[in-house]
């Protein structure tokens, strides 16, 4: 597969490379407990938290297994979550994402998702893509479905979810096969 573009442009959206300066934005939505509720990592509690986070990031995109862009609104400059791909295996993506509470149920997710979904469909040596999602989160599982991807099982999750202590880990797995 060929390295991914440093950023995309979608009719409302950039997906652009993280940059260092991104950690105050990505410490904002990081730090709220109903943006991570349903994530696999914790809430952040301190800044440096976010910038960890971004110097894996781009470290990761400079090694070329994990391509994370920041979202930012066209029209504003916004900053509104995150999205990435990472390389399985050499045949296989999983796709990420992450968006503010503040700018769900406007379509972004999908939008995001949609055009990183395009580009490792168009990739010749990528024959699957899959993502995942808590049981409880029908909001992100309606976008893996509406991007193309299909609900293949429920499964014990294979991570934990740190910020759902009364909650039953099971994760949908999604994919989709050229």
């Amino acid at each position: 597969m060929k390295k991914p573009p440093g950023r995309f442009e979608t009719k409302r959206l950039l997906l652009r490379r993280f940059r260092f300066e991104d950690a105050a934005s990505v410490y904002e939505f990081a730090k709220n407990e109903l943006n991570t509720k349903y994530v696999a990592w914790p809430t952040h509690t301190k800044i440096e938290h976010s910038k960890s986070f971004l110097e894996y990031s781009i470290k990761a995109f400079d090694k070329g297994h994990e391509f994370s862009y920041g979202i930012e609104l066209n029209q504003t400059g916004s900053f509104i979550g995150w999205i990435g791909i990472r390389l399985i295996d050499e045949t296989s993506l999983y796709i990420g994402y992450f968006i503010d509470q503040h700018f769900w149920n406007q379509g972004y997710a999908t939008e995001a998702a949609v055009c990183l979904f395009e580009w490792g469909r168009e990739q010749e040596s990528i024959t699957k893509i899959e993502s995942s999602c808590h049981t409880e989160n029908s909001a992100s599982a309606r976008v893996l479905e509406k991007i193309g991807l299909s609900l293949i099982e429920t499964i014990p999750s294979p991570h934990d979810f740190p910020n759902l202590l009364d909650m039953p880990h099971n994760t949908l797995r999604f994919e989709y096969i050229k």
